[in-house]
């Protein structure tokens, strides 16, 4: 996506958009305890109250050639190209999917409760044939009770069928189901997977044709695809779930030794959450589900002919015209309100060495997003104990017996010579002492570079919480950087993730750290204490390093690699370390510790990264108590 992509997305996942969706639910459920919430993961699902959509699922709003395949499938007369109606199509097919199920699904999915379920594997296979099933009824009862509905669930159907992937290429391709020359499919696949593969491709993507099945699969196939068609068109949900068991006892004897991973398959039904067997939420509501009889298919007829929709592009043309005047009202409003902000900044400005002189600095201050609030609770809260554990030990640590000194005097310890002069004779000092938490700045720098990726990455976020929580807690001035040099470009980046002067909110952006491209860390260590300089008066001031190897950078004005970046940032960590702002590092992992040893004189190991927080709080301790 680009940034416009990205910055639409996020416009359109707001929370004044995200409760109109909820009211929407709650109107078609007729239910108002219904809650709607915005993902970003590729599956939408609900457990009977709660519903979870994807607006960029598949990120076909963002794709100029899936959006206009989609358009033609669908027989549109005029192709969607603007990404606000592409978000909206997409989040309202899902959404009206979900309320379905809520209206006419069972919950809890009855195969937990079958006696056929024995097993995991048993059950997830049950699961998955009643997920075919539902689907396709949910679809045909939607346009046969509510034809209202027909654009977003046609939509929600197709463009399924061109959203690319790296690894599997279009839904479009894959169900081709095309034999090579000797009847056989080049990879191997699991039967019962197959089988399943192809009787949902049948019945949910009527539009399309689905080549013939492998011949050994065929008889299978010919005794359990009625069912499913006959299931598709039940309006009991109970009887629906007997059709889904006739189904399995046919395909027992193939299940396989290990649970199928069903990879096309929930592509093509856009996630199983709604019907899956590990329960997406402790608030789940029981519903039998209410009946309802088909009258009429989503595509086609009863017999299999096509049925024509929006033959003179009324509905697409009045829909285009209603998305486009919201976006224009939304966007100008968010614009003109909370937008994040960046400073560019020569490198010569920092004082930085000559080969820094043609790099430029981005200074990002990015805005708390919402869709990151329940990550960082579920990160606190995953580490409350050890958070509340830590927040008592560093009581102990932090305070110390400080040192105050009162000047002018008529008695006291001492007498002050810049007090000579005082007309009332003021001339002398007194010392007392009080036990108290010494002043501090703190400056998180984390590396951002692409070999920070997985699970260093995760216990630096992990460890930005932890000690974000406890220095709060503490009233310790901090902020969390993250930094990091493009290659091929002369930019340095510093997404300023939490400030000196934070407010509770912008805690959030703690998640969003990243790992990509290299480090310059000379240069962004002089930022570094230009900024702690600047933006804090306390009395000690200490920048604390992140780091898993040594910097590396390349661009069209300097190659930045070791022996010259290890160089250049320990001449950096010197001249730093003589002023007021003292310098420590974290190296994460043992291969790393004695290369970075070279460039930080105060350099802790630490290989064990569930370790990180404990030793970045010791540090704080110790320049505390220094």
């Amino acid at each position: 996506m680009t940034s416009e992509d990205k910055r639409i997305l996020k416009l359109f996942q707001s929370e004044d958009n995200r409760l109109k969706e909820q009211e929407f639910s709650r109107g078609f459920t007729r239910n108002d305890e219904v809650c709607l919430a915005f993902i970003n993961e590729g599956r939408a699902f609900t457990d009977g109250i709660n519903i979870t959509v994807d607006p960029a699922m598949d990120k076909i709003f963002s794709d100029d050639n899936a959006l206009r395949k989609t358009s033609e499938k669908l027989g549109f007369t005029e192709t969607i190209t603007d990404r606000w109606t592409a978000l909206f199509l997409t989040t309202r097919a899902q959404e009206i999917h979900e309320c379905l199920h809520i209206i006419y699904t069972q919950f809890p999915p009855p195969a937990l409760r079958d006696k056929r379920s024995t097993d995991r594997i048993r059950t997830v296979v049950l699961a998955m044939v009643d997920n075919i099933i539902e689907d396709a009824y949910i679809e045909n009862i939607g346009v046969s009770e509510y034809p209202e509905t027909e654009v977003y669930l046609r939509w929600g159907r197709v463009s399924h069928l061109y959203a690319d992937s790296p690894e599997q290429g279009t839904l479009s391709e894959a169900l081709s189901f095309t034999e090579d020359s000797t009847g056989e499919k080049s990879e191997e696949i699991n039967a019962v997977e197959y089988i399943l593969d192809y009787c949902a491709a049948k019945l949910l993507y009527t539009m399309t044709e689905i080549g013939e099945p492998l011949i050994k699969y065929a008889p299978y196939i010919d005794k359990v695809y009625p069912l499913f068609y006959e299931g598709s068109l039940c309006g009991t949900p109970a009887k629906r779930h007997e059709y889904a068991c006739m189904i399995f006892d046919i395909l027992e004897q193939m299940l396989p030794d290990c649970i199928p991973e069903f990879q096309l398959l929930g592509k093509m039904l856009g996630g199983a959450g709604t019907h899956g067997i590990s329960g997406n939420s402790l608030g789940g509501q029981s519903s039998d589900g209410q009946e309802a009889e088909i009258t009429r298919r989503l595509f086609t007829d009863f017999v299999g002919n096509m049925i024509e929709f929006d033959k003179n592009g009324e509905i697409v043309s009045q829909l285009i015209n209603d998305c486009a005047d919201e976006y224009s009202e939304q966007n100008d409003a968010v614009m003109a309100v909370v937008q994040p902000y960046y400073v560019t900044i020569p490198g010569s400005q920092t004082g930085a060495a000559v080969m820094h002189r043609e790099i430029k600095i981005k200074e990002y201050h990015p805005i708390p997003d919402a869709l990151l609030e329940k990550s960082y609770c579920m990160t606190q809260r995953q580490f409350s104990r050890i958070i509340n554990n830590y927040k008592r030990r560093f009581e102990r640590l932090i305070h110390t017996e400080v040192e105050y000194t009162e000047r002018k005097k008529y008695f006291g310890a001492g007498i002050s010579s810049k007090d000579l002069t005082d007309v009332k004779k003021r001339y002398w000092y007194r010392t007392y002492h009080e036990e108290s938490t010494p002043e501090l700045a703190v400056l998180l720098m984390i590396d951002g570079s692409g070999s920070m990726r997985g699970a260093r990455r995760n216990a630096a976020v992990q460890a930005s919480v932890i000690l974000h929580e406890v220095l709060e807690s503490h009233s310790i001035e901090h902020c969390i950087v993250e930094h990091r040099a493009i290659y091929d470009e002369p930019l340095v980046e510093h997404n300023i993730l939490l400030d000196f002067n934070h407010r509770t909110r912008d805690k959030f952006n703690i998640m969003r750290l990243s790992a990509d491209h290299g480090t310059r860390e000379g240069l962004s260590l002089y930022w570094a204490q230009r900024y702690i300089e600047n933006n804090s008066s306390a009395k000690n001031k200490v920048i604390i390093v992140i780091s898993d190897g040594l910097p590396a950078h390349e661009c069209s004005t300097s190659s930045y690699y070791p022996p010259v970046s290890t160089m250049d940032t320990s001449n950096a960590t010197n001249r730093i370390s003589h002023s007021e702002t003292k310098i420590v590092a974290a190296a994460l992992g043992s291969d790393c510790y004695s290369d970075l040893k070279e460039i930080y004189p105060k350099t802790v190991e630490c290989s064990e990264l569930e370790k990180l927080p404990a030793k970045l709080l010791k540090m704080v301790s110790d320049e505390l108590n220094r």
